[in-house]
């Protein structure tokens, strides 16, 4: 890490951590109940990271390299996954598929929406975008998922080095790092079952995948300015790990990837919300 970037990275810390004090006037609330879709939204600023691995990072994998990326815009990302009462709210209740049961037929309307491909959420946000007016919501980019779950962290997890099933629902009998041997669930949680992040974020770690605006591909070398991805692609990108999977694939920096046509019961998603101001 250059002394440059070192100063960048402290100063977007430091920023990053009045707003979420509520020291910074004009930035607006850190938090809204957006009325449309029913999600809460948290502001994250503009600001500067490093997206990837290095290299001693345990487990790490070879499509991880880090490099530095500035994301110029401030954006507003689902404080937690979408839930199935907020899907249900837009799509009406869910009815079943033929071909695609979903076998989380939770009476907790808090459950994460699984069992949806890329395709689906597609269907989602169509139909939530012909609801609003003078706004939009869409998935967020790979960089911005990674940018929001490590909350100024540069750290294998937003935790630290290890993470601990007291903090996030996911596979913990297989030890990854000095973790404690825990329990697994089997099944996804209510959002918000354990602690956010520092920027208030829940779930980035854990519970559930979720799917990315991204098609799957190699990082492009040097510094990265709003990257969206591969313009093409066959495989979208998933992020966080899930219930199912055991820490190392809620690792900040772990990339995996889906056909956009896939689902499964570990499979879900947030949203970013861009409304006519960011006031």
């Amino acid at each position: 890490m250059t002394r440059l970037f070192r100063a960048r990275h402290i100063f977007s810390f430091i920023y990053s951590a009045l707003i979420t004090l509520g020291g910074l006037a004009g930035v607006g609330p850190l938090y809204r109940l957006e009325p449309i879709s029913r999600i809460e939204f948290v502001y994250l600023p503009p600001g500067h990271f490093l997206m990837g691995s290095p290299q001693e990072e345990l487990e790490r994998n070879a499509d991880e390299t880090q490099h530095e990326v500035h994301l110029t815009k401030g954006f507003w990302i689902g404080r937690m996954e979408v839930t199935r009462a907020q899907w249900e709210h837009v799509m009406g209740p869910i009815e079943g598929h033929p071909n695609k049961p979903n076998p989380f037929r939770f009476d907790n309307p808090s459950i994460p929406m699984v069992s949806i491909s890329f395709f689906d959420i597609e269907d989602y946000l169509a139909r939530l975008n012909a609801l609003s007016k003078g706004q939009r919501f869409r998935l967020p980019t790979e960089a911005e998922w990674e940018y929001a779950c490590r909350a100024g962290t540069v750290t294998t997890f937003n935790t630290g080095l290890k993470l601990e099933e007291s903090q996030s629902n996911f596979d913990a009998r297989v030890q990854y790092g000095a973790q404690t041997i825990g329990v697994a669930l089997q099944r996804p949680s209510p959002v918000g079952s354990y602690p956010p992040n520092a920027w208030g974020l829940y779930d980035f770690h854990g519970n559930v995948w979720e799917w990315t605006s991204d098609w799957y591909g190699l990082y492009p070398s040097g510094i990265s300015v709003n990257p969206k991805g591969p313009r093409r692609g066959t495989l979208k990108v998933i992020r966080g790990g899930s219930w199912a999977f055991n820490a190392s694939s809620a690792r900040s920096a772990c990339r995996y990837h889906h056909n956009p046509e896939d689902w499964g019961s570990s499979l879900g998603f947030r949203v970013i919300w861009e409304p006519i101001t960011n006031k």
